[in-house]
Parts: structure tokens; sequence; C-alpha cells
């Protein structure tokens, strides 16, 4: 289903991936006692969240769009970054913090 919507260039769904991976080796290293490399990774992840904020919200909408194409047009099929699965369909909303 996911060939149905055009994604590319700029990709919410790669950076949702991104940020779930750096969380979960912050995971691993926090478990395996390596603080200062979790650290290293939940910094990374929180970097990433910011500009992911920042890049596919859609104030007008009220959520996340998919992509951005390389000509900065952004794609909204009405994504929202709520779970950890990645995509869910949401009404409009308050911006993110």
């Amino acid at each position: 289903r996911w060939f149905n919507f055009r994604f590319g260039y700029l990709d919410a769904y790669e950076n949702i991936s991104f940020n779930r991976a750096m969380n979960d080796l912050a995971k691993l290293y926090t478990l395996l006692g390596e603080t200062e490399k979790a650290d290293e990774y939940t910094a990374i992840a929180a970097k990433n969240t910011a500009a992911f904020n920042e890049k596919f919200w859609d104030e007008q909408n009220g959520r996340y769009i998919g992509c951005i194409d390389k000509n900065g047009a952004g794609h909204d099929y009405g994504f929202v970054f709520l779970t950890s699965q990645g995509y869910s369909v949401c009404p409009k909303r308050s911006k993110p913090v």
C-alpha cells in the first residue's frame, strides 16, 4: 500500500525510522552500562526530532506532511508522528512541542 504515495527527497517516514533506530541504540547502550554512548544517541534523536518538527509540521493543516519533493513542495497524506510503529492517520491538532 505504500506504493500509492509519492515519497522522496525529504521523506518523513525515513526520518521516523532513523529516529527510532537512534532511540533503540540509546536503550541498548544504557542496558550495556555505556551511558556516554547512550547519551550520544539520545542527543542525535533529540536533534532529529527538532528538525523533523520544523521541516514536516504543516501549521495550516495541523499535522505532519509525508514528504517534501526536490522542488520544495510538501505532500500531505494525513500522517502524524505519534506511534512507535510509524505513521498513523490523524485529525487536525495543535503544533507539537
